[in-house]
């Protein structure tokens, strides 16, 4: 077993900081050498930028002088207090030396420590027609004591390879089921009149998609923390193409989706929530958002190429979308949660 010395991670030291970013670089070139590459400024902005209601503690592992480890405890601090969530790298060059159940069994001290009584991790497995991926990360987990609680599944739009016309046909086809709705359209800070009913559905988000047997609090979202996030996006230098559809006779703002982008991968983007409003239902406005958002990205970002989104295995509604437009699986991204482990 390597001995190893774990220490805060201060952001104001840049050689700790650098050393993290060569970590990071290290583990994405053997575990997932497809997904956009860690970015030195975007993990300063990352250790310095928290989101609304998250506090992050964070270490490396050192051995010989050298960053083997790398741990992140992330706390909520406005719902789901008997929660933490860990997150535990290892060089790959240092893997199945007790390292990685060095750093968790710190990460289950410190959560111990803030009250915490359940943990939870993720880690990334293959699936047929996707990318292959190592099983390590899931067999640490068990081997932790956490239970596989929501698997998510990836997919990938490549833009190159889509239809176009065929979409623009589907898109039409929609919209004659979605009479009565205003399309809005917008880059970064959303329009004012929005943004109370956009922090509804963001709110809303948890208690609509399945969330499997993750033992999770839905965030309580009002106008203020909605603010204080798309704040804190653009901290981080995030890019957030949106489109929403409102009800033209009372108001409300029935559905809503949006594709993040960062300054370091303008050429891949990430799907972002995407909801409609449970009395909205049944009229395409799903369908209608992404496509009509897929055609805004395509103007406003022609640089991006390709589109991530995750979705609940069970969530075959939005799964049937996302496959009728183009995107095509990736991996599977699997939730655990356990009892927080006592020293």
């Amino acid at each position: 077993m390597t001995t190893v010395d774990i220490r805060p991670l201060d952001p104001a030291d840049d050689a700790s900081v650098r050393a993290l970013y060569e970590l990071k670089r290290a583990v994405w070139a053997k575990d997932l050498p497809d997904n956009v590459p860690p970015d030195l400024e975007d993990e300063r902005l990352n250790l310095t930028t928290s989101w609304p209601g998250q506090l992050h503690e964070r270490f490396l592992g050192w051995h010989d002088g050298r960053a083997v480890g790398y741990l992140d405890v992330e706390f909520s601090t406005l719902e789901n207090l008997q929660n933490a969530w860990v997150y535990v790298e290892v060089h790959p060059d240092f893997r199945r030396r007790g390292i990685g159940r060095t750093l968790w069994a710190h990460g289950n001290i410190r959560s111990t420590d803030e009250g915490r009584t359940k943990v939870g991790a993720t880690a990334v497995e293959s699936v047929p027609g996707g990318i292959a991926r190592e099983h390590h990360a899931l067999a640490f987990l068990e081997a932790m004591g956490l239970e596989s609680k929501l698997v998510e599944v990836r997919r990938r739009i490549v833009f190159g390879t889509v239809d176009w016309d065929a979409m623009d046909v589907l898109l039409g086809e929609a919209w004659s089921h979605a009479e009565g709705y205003q399309l809005h359209k917008w880059v970064n800070t959303a329009p004012p009149e929005l943004v109370d009913g956009l922090a509804y559905l963001d709110g809303r988000l948890m208690l609509d998609a399945p969330m499997g047997d993750l033992d999770i609090e839905a965030p309580k979202i009002d106008a203020e923390r909605f603010l204080a996030a798309e704040a804190t996006a653009d901290k981080r230098g995030r890019t957030r193409y949106n489109v929403a559809l409102q009800h033209e006779e009372t108001g409300r703002v029935a559905a809503w989706t949006f594709i993040v982008t960062a300054p370091h991968h303008r050429e891949r983007g990430f799907q972002g929530i995407t909801i409609v409003d449970p009395d909205h239902r049944g009229k395409r406005l799903g369908t209608v958002g992404k496509l009509e958002l897929h055609r805004f990205v395509r103007a406003e970002a022609p640089a991006l190429s390709d589109v991530d989104t995750w979705n609940a295995a069970s969530n075959s509604y939005m799964i049937k979308i996302n496959e009728q437009i183009g995107y095509r699986v990736v991996d599977s991204w699997v939730d655990f949660q356990g009892e927080v482990a006592k020293p």
